[in-house]
This record gives structure tokens, sequence and C-alpha cells, in this order.
């Protein structure tokens, strides 16, 4: 398990996301605003346009996962994609900030789903740490490995983080006497999306190990059918659950 990884960018994510605080509580404008009057139109065109580039491509990724999450429960594509396509628009547009993060809320309790779905797994606890702490690749360095870890930083760390921080602070309207709160949920908040990242590792790692089920899934809906299997059925249901409403709170 590369469990590693994920420890390595605890720093990464509150270094990057206390950056765009200080700058949204000092400044009071957004991240995209500065970049115009630091930079100009070219750069701020520029960045505005990657990351509208980058977030089209990562919401069909995102349905993607909630459309195999809904079929492991019978549920149609035409069904599932326009009922989740609607929520989310209804969330967006529902009224204030405060309606909106009690969604949010919502959707990101569900990925809590994760840990307990860990537990069913029957982890060892040194193996565990072992690979937290201690960096190795079984096999050894390959273009495969690299991709993996390039996969693991993008999806831990992306772009859209950095607007979505700075922009949440102006919404707040909060002020530099707040900072103090804000490092300490920025913190808290990193902290826990590695721990969900790692308990959806754990639960593959042991759950498949020594099957033969080993390297032989292409979806999140193949995962959930293995868990089924292996494990329980509650736990192909936690897994669906946790991959469905992820989505739907990182879209949020």
């Amino acid at each position: 398990m590369m469990l590693w990884v994920l420890l390595l960018l605890v720093p990464v994510l509150i270094v990057n996301q206390e950056m765009v605080i200080r700058l949204g509580l000092v400044t009071g404008v957004g991240h995209a605003k500065l970049i115009f009057e630091r930079y100009g139109r070219f750069w701020g065109a520029f960045s505005v346009g990657d990351l509208f580039i980058v977030n089209c491509l990562t919401l069909v990724t995102e349905f993607i996962g909630i459309d195999l999450a809904m079929q492991y429960f019978g549920i149609s594509s035409y069904i599932s994609v326009p009922i989740s396509v609607l929520l989310l628009i209804a969330c967006t547009v529902a009224g204030n900030f405060r309606t909106w993060e009690s969604f949010m809320y919502l959707f990101v309790a569900a990925n809590f789903l994760a840990i307990p779905l860990a537990f069913m797994s029957r982890p060892n606890a040194h193996s565990v740490i072992h690979d937290f702490f201690i960096p190795h690749v079984q096999g050894g360095i390959n273009s495969d490995v690299m991709l993996l870890i390039i996969s693991m930083v993008g999806t831990t760390v992306a772009p859209w983080q950095l607007f979505f921080q700075q922009s949440n602070v102006i919404d707040k309207r909060l002020t530099p006497r707040w900072m103090k709160y804000e490092r300490a949920d920025t913190i808290i908040g990193s902290f826990v999306v590695i721990l969900g990242a790692a308990a959806l590792i754990v639960t593959t790692a042991f759950a498949f190990q020594g099957t033969e089920l080993v390297g032989k899934f292409v979806d999140a809906g193949a995962v959930a059918k293995g868990l089924a299997e292996k494990i329980r059925p509650m736990a192909g249901a936690f897994w669906d659950q946790s991959k469905t409403y992820f989505p739907l709170a990182a879209d949020l």
C-alpha cells in the first residue's frame, strides 16, 4: 500500500490552502480576481479557462462514479444522473451561503462510511502503520507506479481547491481576526481527507489480498461487487454510498 504518498500530501494541502485563506482574509476578493489584477487579463483568462475545462472533465468522471454506484442498487443511468444534476443545481441556487453549506455537510458526512468499511476488511494494524511512515514500492519504481503516484497527487491537491477556499472565505465575510480558526479548520480538513483516502485504500488492499480478484477491477462498480462477495453485502453498499456522495460533495 502506498499510504506514505498520502501522508506526504498533508503539508502540501495545508500550505496551499492556508496561502489562499490569507489572501482572501486580507484582500477580501477571490483568487481569480487577484490573478487578473496582479498578472493581467491574459493570465487571468488562462487560469479561469483552464479551471473551467478541468472542472468540466472532472464533472464527467464524477457522474460516471455516481452512475456506477447507482447501478449497483439497480437504478438506471437515465434516472440517477438527471436526478443528481437537478440535485446539484438545487443546492447551488437554493438561496444563501448557509443553505449551500448545509448541503455540503450532509454529503461530506456520508464519506465517513469509508472508515467502518476499512475495519470490515480486517486490516493488519502493523502493516498499515508501516506503509504510512516507511516509503517503499513493491516491485520497484516503474511507469505504472509513477502514474499511480501522479493520480494520487492530482486527485488530492487539485487547482479548484485554491479558488474554492478563497471564495469560501469571502462568502463567509471573514476578516483577518478569524485566521486562527481558518488555520485549524484547514489542518483538520487536510487530515480528514487523507484519512478517508487511506480508508478506501486499506479496504481494497486487505479485502482482496490473496484472492483471485487482485488487479482485476476496472471501475468502482466492480470493486463494490467484489467487496460484497469477499466481505459482506453491506460492504458493497457502504462503498457505493461513499463513492456516490463524494462526487456530489466535490461538485458542490
